[in-house]
């Protein structure tokens, strides 16, 4: 099964990744089929560089089945290319424990008071 994902590339605490549809079980930045794009953490959100993706290739191969990862499909919606995905919930165990949603309640009540 093919996927469409991020392959690492750069340096030590420079990272720059590019995407790739890779075969499912091969290495994360092992043989890929073809580059489709590029993605540039480090660089501003302004910055033309910090990612190009080709529309046309990715919807040619998700067209033949390939599958892309979620952090790609989130970098596609911001160029517009797939609609927005909505935000998987967060496990509960993520949630804030008891003693820490009191502290949070105290603090949003004095607020209040003082303002």
């Amino acid at each position: 099964m093919l996927r469409i994902r991020l392959s690492r590339g750069g340096r030590v605490h420079l990272p720059m990744y590019n995407i790739v549809v890779i075969e499912q079980s091969f290495k994360r930045d092992g043989k890929f089929v073809e580059k489709i794009g590029y993605y540039q953490p480090t660089l501003k959100n302004t910055d033309p560089f910090r990612l190009n993706l080709n529309a046309e290739a990715f919807k040619k191969w998700v067209n033949v089945g390939a599958q892309p990862s979620e952090k790609v499909v989130k970098l596609a919606s911001q160029l517009g290319i797939v609609e927005k995905k909505e935000v998987s919930n967060r496990p509960k165990k993520s949630t804030p424990k008891k003693k820490a949603q009191e502290r949070a309640k105290e603090k949003a009540s004095k607020t209040l008071v003082e303002g």
